[in-house]
């Protein structure tokens, strides 16, 4: 409610509660008047002060010349002028009362005046604070669209580095136990290598668990994307520890390529042939 609109509601208001009021006031105290001078007309009162209503009292010590004798006139005009003044006391007190009750209602008018435009300050501001966080969850969506495409790229990463370690562990088992080892520094060596080996199938099963509950994670944010954008930044992050996870693995698998390649007296070309894999990998 603006200030325009609000002077407006107060014209409208004191027309049509106060004028009224004060009309029939005014119409009230009329007919009164008529009242009172029409009983003063038709009692015929008359002040005497100037004559003396006993004069053969005037020998007495108490006689006062003024004295009015209380007649039944007389009578009447006090308890009209009693009338009038107990009626115009009541008038007073209701119009006091009616001018102090509008007077609280425009107070009251212009304090929820303020209120209102104070609360539709705060929904304007919350309105453009949502308008941003709409303008960032858009943003976070088209980045997740693009961690998306690189999570795919990894998951086919991983494949192959599955089937790596998989023909890896068929190698050693066709090459590595067939042969006896050299000393026991070798032995210890070998063991460290299929003990590290099944630290890496470990890893890499449980990297395939996570990216397929990422993935599912992301299905389900996709549909109501809008929710929350914290489950968002959550799985960016969580698709970055993925990454640095796959990219330790691909180093320990490389290691452990070259010490194979050591073992066998062989370069790590050769071993890549042997397991029939890209050189690339």
């Amino acid at each position: 409610m603006n200030s325009s609109a609000f002077q407006n509601f107060r014209k409208v208001y004191v027309t049509r509660e106060v004028y009224p009021v004060i009309g029939v006031l005014s119409f009230g105290m009329s007919m009164l008047l008529y009242h009172v001078g029409h009983e003063l007309r038709s009692h015929d009162i008359v002040y005497r002060h100037h004559e003396d209503p006993f004069p053969n009292l005037r020998d007495e010590p108490n006689y006062n010349p003024h004295y009015i004798k209380v007649t039944e006139n007389d009578k009447d005009t006090e308890r009209i002028r009693n009338g009038t003044q107990t009626a115009f006391e009541k008038i007073k007190n209701y119009i006091n009362s009616e001018l102090t009750s509008s007077a609280e209602d425009l107070v009251l008018l212009e304090r929820l005046n303020d209120a209102t435009k104070n609360r539709f300050s705060k929904i304007s501001t919350q309105t453009q604070d949502l308008e941003i966080q709409a303008s960032r969850i858009q943003q976070a969506y088209k980045d997740i669209e693009l961690y998306l495409a690189q999570t795919e790229q990894l998951v086919g990463q991983v494949d192959d580095l599955y089937i790596l370690a998989k023909e890896l562990e068929k190698y050693s088992k066709r090459k590595i136990w067939r042969r006896q080892p050299e000393n026991k520094n070798t032995q210890n060596c070998l063991q460290a290598l299929l003990q590290k080996q099944g630290i890496i199938n470990k890893d890499i099963q449980e990297l395939e668990n996570d990216i397929l509950s990422a993935e599912k994670e992301y299905s389900e944010y996709q549909a109501k994307w809008n929710d929350t954008i914290e489950k968002a930044r959550e799985m960016v992050d969580k698709h970055i520890g993925d990454l640095h996870t796959y990219n330790e693995i691909k180093d320990a698998a490389q290691l452990l390529i070259g010490k194979l390649a050591e073992l066998e007296r062989k370069t790590a070309k050769e071993i890549h042939q042997e397991l029939e894999l890209p050189t690339d990998e």
